[in-house]
């Protein structure tokens, strides 16, 4: 079966499937400590409850705190990035947070490169960073997409498929690599 196409139009997938697409999620280091806390916080305040050293107001006010503890490390544990190429650029999506969301059009960019980059000494960290190297995206790992806008200014994207992304970029936008 053959779809009406008006002039100009691409099929529907063209447009909106992206030609790369990576979900990183935070690893079990960073998940063992957050759910030991809750953990460990959810055993003090039992044990206090059980030894009568705690009034009712007392122990409302840390089962409170505990549930919100539980929820924001819920949160940051089930995070990470989804990262997309598209025809029209490259999008940075911080999980579950879908407001924090970074696009920037093939326009923008003067170039852009695999590279292996130290977190911890260039950037801080993981996560979204900013430093004297650039902005950075990154959850995991050492492997990242450098962007070099015509701005002037330094992006940093962290990936574990370096490879599969500049595939996708030679194939949306040939000139940026």
């Amino acid at each position: 079966m053959e779809t009406n196409k008006s002039a100009g139009s691409e099929p529907w997938e063209e447009v909106f499937m992206p030609l790369f697409e990576e979900r990183q999620r935070f690893g079990i280091l960073l998940q063992v400590p957050l759910w030991a806390g809750i953990a460990v916080f959810g055993g003090v305040i039992l044990f206090l409850q059980f030894k009568g050293a705690l009034s009712g107001a007392l122990s409302g006010l840390l089962w409170l705190c505990w549930a919100l503890m539980a929820a924001v490390d819920g949160l940051l544990a089930s995070g990470g990035m989804l990262t997309r190429v598209r025809k029209e650029g490259i999008e940075v999506v911080c999980l579950p947070l879908t407001l924090l969301r970074k696009r920037i059009a093939w326009e923008e960019i003067e170039r852009l490169y695999a590279r292996t980059y130290s977190p911890i000494s260039e950037y801080g960290g993981w996560g979204i960073r900013y430093g004297q190297a650039g902005t950075a995206y990154n959850i995991r790992g050492n492997q990242g997409i450098q962007l070099e806008l015509k701005n002037g200014k330094r992006i940093l994207i962290g990936t574990q498929q370096p490879q599969k992304f500049l595939e996708a970029v030679r194939s949306a936008a040939p000139g940026k690599t």
